[in-house]
């Protein structure tokens, strides 16, 4: 394999409902207890990691969302930490294991997580884990691979046909470089609606990234509450020798936090 890179995004740690490390302690020696279902998520993510080291991956892209940040469209009621410093400093945490020794490369995620100022929370952890921050898209290639990447955060989406996202952003990336305004793309990766999906075709390559929380209860996820069930997990593409795409995801079962089943 000539590379392996790692795809990780919509951590929105912060959130009671994603995931978070453990016994992680503020400035002032406040412990933070995760629920049931965070620790569950967390051990997800340690075995993620652990698949990381067993497929030798070299880069870590951070697709964003890495916070929950301020987030006043739900007017902090989900939030398990408020102070937005806590929570980057939560997410370095998180993900550093998984980063060191790494090369590690960002682009931004939803408006939202963006401090006073115009400064982004997810560009502040991308940066203090030492990464290189490539903003709202990156348009890349990873050497020696010929392939051309379109890595962005993603904001359409196809709420019954999920492959309508996908399927669009291919149709006018390829339109745009049949009339010579970009250049070639060969693999298009988003991330933002908390789903999976994987497509090949005619040697062009779409991945829409899980996430690593929970059902979230607020009115955008009730409105179709099986289909906005999350996809939780991560995804590794390799590169092989002769420029071809051999990929890898990581799923696993969603805990339940907001909607668990009891008896009444």
């Amino acid at each position: 394999m000539r590379r392996s890179i790692a795809f990780v995004g919509d951590l929105h740690v912060g959130s009671r409902f994603a995931i978070a490390p453990e016994n992680y302690t503020t400035r002032e020696g406040n412990v933070l207890r995760v629920n049931e279902g965070q620790l569950t998520l967390y051990k997800y993510f340690q075995d993620f990691c652990e698949k990381c080291d067993e497929l030798e991956v070299d880069t870590i892209f951070l697709m964003g969302d890495l916070v929950e940040g301020p987030n006043p469209r739900g007017f902090g009621r989900n939030l398990v930490m408020v102070d937005l410093n806590d929570q980057i400093n939560m997410a370095v945490e998180l993900l550093r294991p998984l980063c060191e020794g790494r090369k590690v490369y960002g682009v931004e995620g939803s408006g939202y997580h963006v401090l006073p100022g115009g400064v982004s929370a997810d560009q502040t952890v991308v940066q203090l884990l030492g990464g290189e921050w490539k903003g709202s898209v990156s348009v890349c290639q990873f050497a020696p691979s010929k392939l051309v990447f379109l890595i962005l955060h993603g904001t359409g989406g196809g709420i019954v046909y999920r492959a309508t996202s996908l399927d669009r952003e291919n149709l006018f990336v390829n339109a745009a470089i049949g009339i010579g305004k970009i250049p070639p793309i060969h693999v298009i990766v988003k991330a933002h609606r908390h789903f999976y999906l994987y497509m090949e075709q005619n040697n062009q390559y779409m991945l829409h990234i899980p996430c690593w929380c929970t059902w979230v209860p607020n009115k955008v996820y009730l409105r179709l509450y099986g289909r906005m069930q999350p996809d939780v997990g991560g995804c590794i593409l390799q590169i092989t020798d002769d420029d071809r795409i051999v990929h890898h995801v990581f799923l696993y079962d969603p805990p339940r936090i907001a909607d668990q089943k009891e008896t009444l």
